[in-house]
């Protein structure tokens, strides 16, 4: 599209503008997106010109939008949300036509918030299955557009979907057993679409607080999926919540073990200040346990990761990690590698009450007069 006509905010625009509409010559991306302008300041004489353009290319308009990353695409996606301001019975009928007969995520999207923008009742029918979409942006989009209809849930199960998808939690707490399914589905659609990452604790805490046991396993279920995703301390910590309010035995099952091993790879991935807080929200003696098979595991050239793993059981106050530390101290130190060394240090230093800095001698010293207080006997 030319810049004149990106820039049209005028009624004296209005012929340059049918001009290209009209222009079987111009390109469809072109006269598709004259649109947006004549939709705005055309009137009902440039509503007809409209509809004789699109009515002619509602299939090759379904496939105008075969790559969604494209600036061209993204233009033509707001032309389709824009016609919904039109506000004509026909300009409906296109819109329900492109969404009943899409095979494109972004044009259906854009259909659904088109025909939320047309005011006309005789859309709702055709938006109220997409509430139960799995894909996010469309259910969200198909409620959106249902709230500007006016639209009113005629059931339970409506109500439900309208509400999940519509972030409205705390009201389907007070509905109850009902809304547990599918918020247990909406868990998968939201973990398996990358909003997981996000918004998987809202579901998470809705399912804790409405206290049916039947989303303990699912929730367990997850829990091991997303301990090693970096960025959902939040999500860790609602669904962490959920379980204990709908099983408060559940930490003694196999599922908690396979989360906190899930998140021990951090440590061999050098995140070791984003894993320490995460185990911080995982019984203590599990954590433990974790990090001294972990510790045994590692070899000696493995000296950076056994440091994290040592301090974080210093951390913990376990006896258990002074002699590995130790070692890195006297190890390292032939290799000269000073700030291992005073990591190390200071680790012990908190574990032992002593303060003998990066010195391997004095500690190996230490070691040999107390070692007995901090080996395991078992």
């Amino acid at each position: 599209m030319t810049a004149h006509a990106e820039q049209t905010t005028s009624k004296e625009d209005i012929p340059y503008l049918l001009e290209i509409l009209n222009d079987t010559k111009s390109s469809d991306y072109d006269r598709l997106n004259v649109i947006i302008p004549l939709s705005k300041i055309g009137g009902k004489h440039s509503v007809e010109h409209i509809v004789k353009f699109l009515n002619p290319i509602k299939d090759k308009l379904r496939l105008m939008l075969c790559d969604p990353g494209s600036v061209t695409d993204a233009m033509n996606t707001v032309c389709i949300v824009e016609l919904g301001n039109i506000k004509d019975t026909r300009i409906v009928e296109i819109l329900i036509y492109l969404l009943k007969n899409n095979k494109n995520n972004c044009i259906g999207l854009a259909a659904i918030k088109g025909l939320g923008n047309t005011g006309d009742a005789k859309a709702i029918e055709h938006i109220i299955p997409f509430m139960s979409s799995n894909n996010i942006k469309e259910s969200r989009a198909a409620s959106t557009s249902l709230e500007k209809l006016k639209w009113k849930p005629g059931n339970q199960s409506e109500k439900i979907r309208y509400l999940i998808a519509y972030n409205k939690w705390d009201e389907l707490v007070k509905i109850g057993e009902p809304a547990v399914k599918p918020l247990i589905k909406a868990l998968d659609n939201q973990l398996y679409q990358g909003h997981g990452i996000v918004e998987i604790g809202f579901p998470a805490y809705a399912l804790g607080e409405i206290g049916d046991r039947r989303a303990t396993f699912p929730l367990m279920s997850i829990l091991t999926l997303i301990a090693s995703d970096y960025s959902s301390d939040a999500n860790i910590t609602a669904i962490w919540d959920a379980l204990d309010k709908l099983d408060p035995e559940w930490r003694n099952g196999d599922y908690i073990n396979r989360a906190v091993s899930r998140i021990m790879k951090g440590f061999r991935d050098k995140r070791d200040n984003i894993v320490m807080f995460k185990l911080n929200t995982f019984p203590k003696e599990i954590v433990i346990r974790h990090l001294l098979k972990l510790l045994d595991d590692l070899d000696d050239e493995d000296s950076i990761v056994k440091l994290r793993v040592a301090s974080a059981l210093a951390f913990r106050g376990e006896k258990r990690a002074v002699e590995p530390l130790i070692k890195i101290i006297t190890s390292e130190n032939k290799k000269r590698d000073g700030k291992l060394n005073e990591s190390a240090a200071e680790s012990l230093k908190k574990l032992t009450g002593q303060d003998y800095g990066p010195d391997p001698e004095k500690w190996q010293k230490w070691w040999e007069e107390n070692k007995e207080k901090y080996i395991d006997k078992k």
